[in-house]
């Protein structure tokens, strides 16, 4: 099976976006956060999800991170505003700590930590479920992701139709997938190593990180930004894509200037 990221991309004009996923999800939660901005934005879908869920092999962290560097040096080749959501600031801030400085045009996180994972076994029962019994375990994964806002309003909401049939027909292949991130080792060195200090954007409903998780990364890389979005949980670009794509746009407009 080929190593190589699929891409979903979103505009035509403007600065190049690269946009990494959370764990359960794929690179189409960004479309709507992408859609209001001018950029041209690249989205890859991570081994074992989305339109790789079939991938056989290496699902490590380790092995999306080479994936991702693989594809930013061979097939984009040229300087992205990097912005991961959970598992995929975990692969974006290694893929930015390896990377020439010169190829980072800014560093954005959301929702999550510098630590290793502290409830191993919490999502060990999570990653079960989701092998064995997907639809009921979409319940779960909705209660983790979304905030209490989101929730409140999913039976009004078509996009959350969406990732509730998603979550539904998640293959056995993400289970492993999210045993590997939650295996992960912390990444306190890396974080100090990336070119750029980071936007820090934590959710106020977040049951899966604490906000004050945003507030300790902030305190290992000096120039660091934290914004809280209050109505957000673990998700802010499916919950709150218009905020997130205002906070997203200041930040990089201010890159721009710094360079």
């Amino acid at each position: 099976m080929s190593s190589h990221p699929y891409v979903h991309q979103y505009g035509k004009k403007g600065p190049a976006v690269l946009f990494l996923h959370s764990l359960f999800f794929d690179g189409t939660m960004f479309e709507e956060v992408a859609k209001r901005l001018p950029v041209r934005a690249f989205c890859p879908d991570f081994r074992g999800m989305g339109k790789r869920k079939n991938d056989q092999g290496d699902i490590s962290v380790e092995s999306h991170v080479t994936d991702i560097i693989r594809y930013l040096c061979t097939d984009l080749k040229e300087p992205v505003h990097l912005v991961g959501s959970s598992m995929g600031a975990y692969v974006g801030v290694r893929v930015a700590s390896r990377m020439p400085p010169k190829m980072i045009s800014s560093v954005t996180l959301l929702c999550c930590t510098a630590q290793a994972e502290e409830e191993p076994e919490k999502f060990s029962r999570i990653c079960n479920q989701v092998e064995k019994d997907p639809v009921n375990a979409a319940k779960t994964v909705e209660r983790i992701m979304f905030g209490e806002s989101f929730l409140n309003s999913m039976s009004k909401s078509l996009k959350s139709i969406k990732w509730r049939e998603h979550f539904q027909s998640l293959h056995p292949r993400a289970a492993d997938v999210a045993r590997n991130v939650f295996a992960r080792s912390g990444m306190e060195t890396e974080l100090k190593a990336m070119p750029k200090a980071p936007l820090l954007i934590a959710g106020g409903q977040d049951r899966a990180k604490r906000p004050e998780d945003m507030h300790s990364i902030a305190e290992l890389i000096p120039g660091s930004h934290v914004v809280m979005i209050e109505q957000a949980g673990h998700t802010p670009a499916i919950e709150t894509p218009a905020l997130l794509a205002k906070h997203l746009s200041r930040w990089f407009d201010r890159a721009s200037i710094l360079d």
